[in-house]
């Protein structure tokens, strides 16, 4: 994961976490970067699909570069997550 100035709070939650990622789908693993990300925000900036991007290696050694729509998809989830989390 490459994340970058002022990503203290990113670095933690991926230490702290970074052992439960072991076994987690590629999209899951994705939900849990854009976690990170999340913690590296200002005050209540909200993670958008038009400033960042998501990309990813697959079995196959290829590069991957998810479009604009796929990291919206994602980004959604995650609320989707964070929503149930709350619960």
């Amino acid at each position: 994961m490459s994340i970058g100035s002022r990503s203290q709070g990113g670095r933690t939650y991926l230490e702290t976490n970074c052992e439960s990622f072991l076994d987690l789908p590629i999209d899951q693993l994705m939900i849990k970067g854009l976690s990170a990300m999340q913690q590296c925000l200002q005050n209540s900036n909200e993670i958008s699909a038009d400033f960042i991007e998501i990309a990813h290696v697959d079995a196959s050694r290829k590069f991957c570069i998810l479009t604009k729509a796929q990291t919206e998809a994602i980004i959604i989830q995650k609320q989707g997550v964070a929503t149930n989390n709350q619960v």
